[in-house]
């Protein structure tokens, strides 16, 4: 479904280059739950932004159904990402002027759909992340948890290809970040979709189908025990 051929991600500093991304080969099939692991500032942010075409990579193609998406012009590849790509952050990113039913309805305003059919279907989205009952709450009168389960709807709302998450449970306390790991596995296994995860937390990401690690630009895939693997790093 997707593929990276040679991604490479440079960023100008001064009289300086800081190389991010080094040259990253990686074929993600649909439905697959990918994490992506590796110290911060490594670079998994950048690869989310590349892979979800909010940025353009320095050198290399990202093929989406054996299509080079950067080909497109900057119009079509907008429409693009609100049509095909479902975005999770660590901080939510809700508008907080707007209830939870009104967050979830704007990429389906964006993507002109006629508002009364967006709103029955962002309830509808409400409902499968368990929020029934709240979608009339403002972002403020919501839990950590119940914010990021609106951010999941709302990255739903598409019904994209793909969700990009980044930290997804980065803000918020264990039990809740297990409450909403549960939730992104229900939801993969229930409508198929691809899920790519940076993260660093271990059992989120020893629950994914494979473990790719960034380091020094590069990546490896994580075939060992993630567990043992990050106790031997921190030895």
């Amino acid at each position: 479904m997707i593929e990276t051929i040679e991604i490479q991600k440079v960023y100008p500093s001064g009289t300086e280059e800081i190389h991010v991304l080094r040259g990253i080969n990686l074929k993600i099939e649909a439905g697959e739950i990918i994490a992506v692991v590796g110290a911060s500032g490594v670079g998994k942010s950048t690869l989310l932004n590349l892979l979800g075409t909010i940025d353009r990579p320095t050198n290399g193609k990202i093929l989406y159904d054996d299509k080079d998406v950067f080909e497109l012009s900057n119009n079509e590849l907008a429409s693009f990402r609100n049509r095909e790509i479902g975005f999770i952050f660590q901080f939510h990113h809700l508008l907080p002027e707007f209830s939870a039913v009104e967050n979830v309805m704007m990429p389906l305003l964006i993507g002109n759909k006629d508002r009364k059919e967006a709103y029955d279907s962002a309830l509808s989205l409400l409902k499968n992340v368990g929020l029934e009952g709240r979608e009339e709450h403002k972002p403020g009168k919501l839990s950590g948890g119940e914010q990021q389960r609106v951010a999941v709807a709302r990255a739903l709302a598409n019904n994209p290809k793909v969700i990009l998450a980044d930290e997804p449970t980065g803000n918020l306390d264990r039990k809740t970040s297990e409450e909403v790991h549960d939730l992104l596995w229900e939801l993969n296994q229930k409508l198929n979709q691809t899920f790519i995860i940076a993260t660093h937390n271990q059992n989120l990401a020893q629950r994914s189908d494979r473990i790719i690690k960034l380091a020094d630009g590069y990546m490896t895939e994580v075939t060992v025990d993630y567990k043992n693997d990050i106790s031997q790093q921190q030895q």
